[in-house]
């Protein structure tokens, strides 16, 4: 195989000083003279690896470190949304596009400008046709969910997902619309219809949507990032030179976390990339994790990254761990090192090959495991020398949720007193869940103990969010069966009405300062989502003290719902983060207290833009794409929106389907092993046999059906257990 000229592929598993070695590259081209781009995904990331640099560079280059701060050194850091947006900047005079300066970027500006236009929207319902067609939309909702919307939440919601997805996947709905308007989709094959979820409904809505949007852009000389990334894609496929020019300042592009790149980004990239690899004296340098890729539902692809190492010129395997303990760095290499073995005994040569699977194909989920955890890229060298241990705790099944969630709270208190015994600080034994819904009930099993939740949206607290599906007329069958359980029918059932009564800001704010009260008499682990609520609401009550319960509803479900709890650790305070968002983080003590997730979960539940071959779609929908084949090459897939049913038999469809099931057993295998890679000394599991009902999780293909193969048991002797 011929290798690819300039290129650095760096594997850096957790803990192994992969920030280090990013600025250690970044100081080495420094000091010849080179300038250094280095790409990041978040701005904390890029902050993070400058101070790094700059640390190391005052410690043994102090003048190159003045030359950098002073800009005298090209050194530039910045996350990939920004590089897109410079890109933009430069080619738009090039291609005689106006050079719009104002750029929706954040959540908050999309929400603003969402809740514009469907106010906007709303003033048309004079329009008798737009009238009837928002009214079938709102039909159509109540129908597939059961529960009641509001026309303007409706419209913000398809507004907010237009501009999101770009102009790209835009034309890509139009096209569809207007052949399922023509007809000429009607002879479209059964299971492509339904993977497509064509409806006449949203055909004949999307074209008011679209107006909308461009009226917007020319009225205000605004664009979206997605509408930009579109244009800087378009100029990479087609006159990538342009965006070549760009390298000029700087000889070494770096590009962090590099598994997380979505095949649109990589597109982007592709033509810096080239052009430096071309360029002697130039280096791309790529590093990451493959075993840490846990954004599949960003489009985030980390074979890509795998693809690199294998053509790069100089590959390179970071394998010392500087983080964990000797116990727990062994416990993971005894797990991860051969997974795809142990996997393969477990789902297929045992008991469980016949039990249920997503896949038809077991073997190609094994296939694809295999490939991301090679031993040589999973197995670590310990370097610290602390002690360690690591507890595996079962869960006795029992019919009965209340007996398991109280046997699962003493064994959460008994673990918590043994690490103050040993020492450990609150601050410094985190709570890691899978999934949001999973931090009230770790709350309730710890009452009185001090918890902190960190990055969760106020919208995963069950008592705010119902009282506001009670405000807005949205409340269904299971909302009105809990607050009646809860005996919170009459707090929350009349607040509209109280509302409109109230006439002073604090007369609107004790309203929901009453209802905060009662929800926390009941619920008491709920006291830190309310207390941000509150404290916002007043805010918004003060700059705006004519709001009544309609801009207090629209406020919520545009901005407030998303607000996250983002505490810095505190004294004395256990935090509680989601595996997501603990990613890139260490603590000394970690516990897992749910960890009974599915090894082979995959459900289809929201539409996913897939790209397609011409060649391998149905001949009926080719031909209602025909229009917009000008934008995609011969030999390039259209992405397309689909949502495939699970019991699909379509040749291609069913290849679409199986591949996701597998991006998700390996998301489901990386979450794992993201959360058993955090801890520095105590490493915590905590499941419940196979069975429990009180999760949802059904016969052996759980992670604590797997730990009971006798072939694991020499993991849990050899840490400790």
């Amino acid at each position: 195989m011929n290798k690819l000229k300039n290129l650095r592929v760096i594997l850096a598993s957790a803990g192994s000083g992969k920030t280090q070695r990013l600025a250690q590259l970044a100081i080495e081209s420094l000091q010849k003279g080179q300038g250094v781009l280095a790409i990041t995904f978040t701005r904390n990331a890029a902050a993070e690896l400058r101070e790094r640099i700059l640390t190391l560079l005052k410690a043994g280059h102090a003048p190159l470190a003045r030359k950098v701060i002073l800009g005298q050194a090209p050194l530039y850091t910045q996350t990939i949304d920004s590089l897109t947006r410079e890109l933009y900047q430069r080619i738009a005079p090039l291609l005689g596009v106006a050079v719009y300066q104002d750029v929706v970027v954040e959540e908050e500006d999309y929400l603003e400008v969402a809740h514009t236009l469907a106010r906007r929207l709303i003033e048309n319902l004079h329009q008798s046709e737009f009238r009837r067609l928002l009214l079938l939309r709102v039909e159509k909702e109540v129908e597939a969910r059961a529960r009641r919307i509001l026309p303007e939440a409706l419209l913000r919601r398809e507004l907010l997902t237009l501009t999101r997805e770009g102009p790209f996947y835009l034309l890509v709905r139009k096209a569809l619309a207007q052949s399922l308007r023509t007809g000429l989709l009607d002879d479209l094959d059964p299971e492509w219809q339904v993977a497509l979820q064509l409806d006449k409904r949203e055909a004949l809505f999307l074209p008011f949507l679209s107006k909308a949007l461009e009226t917007y852009r020319q009225e205000t000389q605004r664009l979206f990032l997605s509408d930009i990334s579109a244009l800087v894609r378009l100029t990479a496929r087609y006159l990538g030179s342009l965006l070549a020019e760009h390298t000029s300042f700087y000889a070494h592009l770096l590009v962090d976390e590099a598994q997380d790149t979505s095949p649109q980004q990589w597109e982007i990239l592709s033509p810096l990339m080239e052009e430096l690899r071309s360029r002697a004296g130039s280096l791309v340098s790529l590093i990451g994790d493959p075993k840490q890729s846990i954004y599949a539902w960003r489009e985030a692809d980390f074979r890509k990254l795998i693809e690199f190492y294998e053509q790069a010129e100089y590959q390179e395997t970071l394998i010392q761990n500087f983080r964990s303990a000797p116990i727990i760095v062994e416990w993971n290499n005894q797990l991860y090192g051969d997974i795809a073995q142990r996997l393969r005994d477990f789902l297929i040569n045992r008991k469980n090959s016949k039990s249920k699977s997503p896949v038809s194909d077991k073997a190609s989920i094994l296939d694809a495991i295999e490939t991301l955890y090679t031993p040589s890229q999973v197995l670590q060298q310990p370097t610290r020398e602390v002690e360690g241990w690591v507890e595996v705790v079962t869960l006795a099944y029992s019919d009965d949720p209340d007996v398991l969630l109280r046997e699962r709270a003493r064994k959460l208190q008994e673990i918590l007193a043994g690490l103050r015994a040993k020492g450990v600080s609150p601050e410094e034994t985190a709570f890691l869940v899978r999934r949001n819904d999973e931090i009230p009930l770790l709350m309730e099993m710890l009452p009185g103990y001090p918890l902190q939740v960190q990055d969760v949206p106020l919208r995963s607290c069950s008592s705010l969010h119902l009282t506001f599906r009670y405000l807005a007329g949205e409340a269904g069958p299971v909302e009105e069966l809990y607050a009646a359980r809860a005996g919170m029918v009459e707090a929350v059932k009349h607040l509209k009405e109280k509302l409109t009564l109230a006439l002073t800001l604090l007369d609107k704010w004790r309203i929901f300062y009453d209802v905060a009260q009662q929800w926390l008499r009941i619920l008491p682990q709920h006291q830190p989502f309310w207390a941000l609520f509150l404290s916002e609401l007043y805010g918004l009550l003060s700059r705006h003290t004519n709001y009544g319960w309609s801009e207090i509803l629209i406020w919520w479900q545009e901005k407030a719902q998303n607000l996250s709890l983002h505490l810095p650790p505190t004294e004395g305070v256990y935090p509680i983060l989601t595996i997501h968002k603990a990613k890139g983080l260490a603590w000394q003590a970690v516990i897992i207290p749910f960890a009974e997730w599915g090894l082979l979960q995959a459900e289809w539940r929201d539409t996913k833009w897939r790209l397609v071959p011409r060649a391998l779609m149905d001949s009926v929908l080719a031909e209602a794409l025909r229009e917009i084949e000008p934008l995609f090459p011969q030999d390039t897939p259209i992405p397309l929106p689909l949502k495939i049913k699970s019991e699909v038999k379509h040749p291609f469809l069913r290849k679409l389907y199986e591949a996701y099931a597998i991006e998700q057993a390996i998301e489901n295998l990386n979450l794992h092993y993201v959360a058993t890679t955090r801890p520095r000394q105590y490493l915590y599991l905590i499941a419940a046999q196979p069975g429990d009902k009180a999760y949802k999780v059904k016969g052996a293909n759980t992670w604590r059906g797997f730990w009971n193969e006798p072939q694991l048991s020499k993991v849990y002797d050899g840490a400790g257990k």
